[in-house]
């Protein structure tokens, strides 16, 4: 009997923690700032529960960006979430194993900023630059982790805290694994020239429902990757391909033909 009784306690705790009602982080790579020409991303939040008029407090996060890239964190721009640019601060933790360590900080000003849960639904809590010249073309941005030794040695862990019910809590959960970083080598691939005499042309772009693809050659297939390189789409069908199963971003389309391939940035809206 009571190891049944420990079993449910355990089972019931276990429950209890699965259903806490949390955000995950994600970054999202937003293009190249026209008015900088550095690559900007932007922080996401996505809640797993429901619930309106969450009043913001101080938010953090932490990342890793490979060292000695000259990299620094700047440029913050009013996301989705309402919180202005001003509220945001970026700077350096040290480095440690090869990698830099950057946190993002919200630094509440005097007016209050709401925002709604709903789960699944995604919440720009923050855009901000990654600054280097040029642009790095090698290593990854990735979310640290709050049981990473550097990051509970610097103060660095990531949190969220807002107050639905009056009283103000640390909604942070966990990253997201399938989003957590973004690939720089991704970034920087440059569009294949294709000569004069050949025509090809992939419209809309931004897209939010079809990519059109139009050749003057024939195309085998073609292909969707996210900017960590996953794959993500692929069809036989070489005239549209349908994406309005993406999340927004920047992705790689890939078009296969004659054993040759030609790479199109495209963004999803």
């Amino acid at each position: 009997m009571k190891k049944q009784y420990i079993t449910f306690v355990f089972t019931l705790l276990t429950i209890m923690l699965q259903a806490q009602d949390a955000y995950q982080y994600s970054l999202s790579f937003l293009g190249v700032n026209t008015a900088t020409d550095n690559y900007q991303m932007a922080l996401i939040a996505t809640p797993n529960f429901d619930a309106p008029n969450g009043n913001t407090a101080d938010l953090g996060a932490a990342f890793y960006v490979p060292e000695g890239l000259g990299i620094s964190i700047g440029n913050f721009q009013a996301a989705n979430s309402g919180i202005p640019a001003s509220e945001w601060i970026g700077y350096s933790s040290g480095t440690s194993g090869g990698q830099e360590l950057f946190q993002i900080l919200r630094v509440p000003g005097v007016t209050n900023y709401f925002i709604d849960a709903e789960n699944g639904v995604p919440i720009q809590l923050a855009v901000f630059d990654v600054i280097a010249v040029p642009n790095p073309t090698t290593g990854t941005i990735i979310l640290a982790a709050n049981d990473d030794p550097f990051v509970v040695s610097t103060f660095s862990e990531n949190f969220l805290n807002v107050s639905f019910t009056g009283t103000t809590s640390n909604y942070f959960g966990a990253h997201d694994p399938a989003a957590n970083s973004i690939n720089f080598e991704t970034l920087s691939v440059d569009e294949i020239w294709v000569p004069d005499n050949v025509k090809l042309s992939v419209y809309p772009n931004p897209a939010s429902n079809v990519i059109h693809i139009s050749a003057s050659f024939p195309v085998e297939k073609v292909a969707v990757y996210d900017v960590m390189g996953k794959l993500v789409l692929s069809s036989t069908d070489t005239k549209q391909i349908q994406v309005h199963t993406l999340n927004a971003g920047m992705y790689l389309l890939k078009i296969y033909a004659n054993q040759q391939t030609i790479t199109r940035k495209v963004i999803i809206e």
